[in-house]
C-alpha cells in the first residue's frame, strides 16, 4: 500500500479484505469518476481506488483513515449513481407552484381518495344493514346498503344541511343516540373535529353491541378550504395513530386498520389529478412510507 506523494493507493487485496461491503450497481461507472478504474478478474470485478492520502490515513491510525475514505467514497458513489442524475429530474407539468386542480380532482373525474373510500366501503357492504348513520349525506348507505338498511339517518352538526335527520355534534356526549345504530359510516370527518378522541368515543357509544363503524381519515391531503373557514381543518393521521386511537375505545386488536397510497398517488392527489388518469396498479400498490388515506373497520364488542 503506497503512502508517498499526494495520494494513497489501495491494492486489490486490501480492497477485497477491508471493503467487502462496497458494491456498485452493475453498469454504473460514472464518466466523471476518473480516479476509479474497473478491472476484470476471472472470479470477480475489482476496483482500484486512488484517493487523497489525507482522506485515507491518519498518522499512526491507518485503518481509521481507511474507514473514513471508504465512507466518503461510498457516499459519493451513491450520489453519483442516482437515476435520474442530480439536476436532471424531468418534472414536466408538475413543475409549478399551484395545483392542477384545487377541487380535489372533481373537475377532472373522480378524486383518488374517493376511489379508495368507495373500494373500502364496498368491500364491507355487508356491514351496512339495519339502522345506519352516515355523516353529511346517505350516499354510501343507499349505494352499498340497499335493502339491508331498515333506516338510514344523516348526521350533521347543525340544521344547515337539509338532508340531516340527526342534528348532533359527534364530539359531544348524547345519551339519546347511544346503542342506536348497527352501522356508522364516517368518512373523512375526524380531521375536522378538534376533539377527535371524544368523537371516536361517541362512535363507540352510539353503536349497538356488534355494530360496525366504517371510518376513513386522511394522512396526505390538501387542506379543505371550505371546512377550514367553517369549522377548521385540524388533523392528519397515520396508521399507527389510528390503530392506537381506536384500540383505546374499541379494545386492543379489534379495529382493522389499513393504509392506502404511495408516492405517485399522493403527489397526484395533492395536485388534484383524477383517479381515471392512472391504472389501478399505480394507485393500489401501497407504500407505508407514503400513507395517503387510512381506513378503519371497528366492531363494538358485546358487554362494552
Amino acid at each position: 500500500m503506497g503512502r508517498e506523494g499526494t495520494g494513497g493507493i489501495l491494492s486489490i487485496a486490501t480492497v477485497d479484505h477491508h471493503w467487502p461491503a462496497l458494491s456498485v450497481p452493475p453498469g454504473v461507472y460514472p464518466k466523471q469518476l476518473s480516479f476509479v478504474h474497473r478491472f476484470r478478474d476471472v472470479k470477480y470485478d475489482v476496483f482500484l481506488w486512488i484517493w487523497p492520502r489525507s482522506a485515507l490515513f491518519e498518522i499512526g491510525k491507518p485503518m481509521s483513515g481507511l474507514r473514513a475514505g471508504y465512507r466518503s467514497m461510498r457516499n459519493w458513489l451513491i450520489r453519483s449513481s442516482r437515476r435520474p442524475a442530480l439536476g436532471h429530474v424531468q418534472l414536466g407539468d408538475l413543475h409549478r407552484r399551484t395545483p392542477i386542480s384545487r377541487d380535489w380532482g372533481f373537475d377532472r373525474g373522480r378524486p383518488i381518495d374517493r376511489l379508495y373510500i368507495e373500494r373500502f366501503i364496498g368491500a364491507h357492504s355487508g356491514d351496512i344493514r339495519g339502522n345506519v348513520l352516515e355523516v353529511s349525506n346517505n350516499d354510501y348507505t343507499s349505494r352499498f346498503g340497499g335493502a339491508k338498511v331498515m333506516r338510514g339517518d344523516v348526521l350533521h352538526y347543525d340544521d344547515g344541511n337539509p338532508r340531516a335527520t340527526v342534528i348532533a355534534d359527534l364530539a359531544v356526549p348524547n345519551p339519546g343516540l347511544e346503542r342506536r345504530f348497527d352501522c356508522i359510516i364516517c368518512t373523512q370527518t375526524l380531521q375536522f373535529i378538534y376533539d377527535f378522541r371524544s368523537a371516536v368515543t361517541q362512535l363507540h357509544l352510539w353503536l349497538k353491541p356488534g355494530g360496525v363503524a366504517l371510518v376513513t381519515v386522511p394522512c396526505i391531503s390538501q387542506i379543505s378550504r371550505e371546512d377550514m373557514k367553517q369549522t377548521g381543518d385540524y388533523w392528519r393521521f397515520t396508521s399507527v395513530a389510528v390503530r392506537r386511537l381506536f384500540a383505546e375505545e374499541f379494545g386492543e386488536g379489534v379495529a382493522e386498520v389499513e393504509a392506502l397510497g404511495n408516492i405517485l398517488a399522493a403527489v397526484a392527489f395533492l395536485h388534484g389529478i383524477a383517479a381515471e388518469e392512472f391504472g389501478e396498479a399505480d394507485l393500489f400498490e401501497a407504500d407505508p412510507q407514503f400513507q395517503m388515506l387510512i381506513t378503519v373497520r371497528a366492531v363494538r364488542q358485546e358487554g362494552s
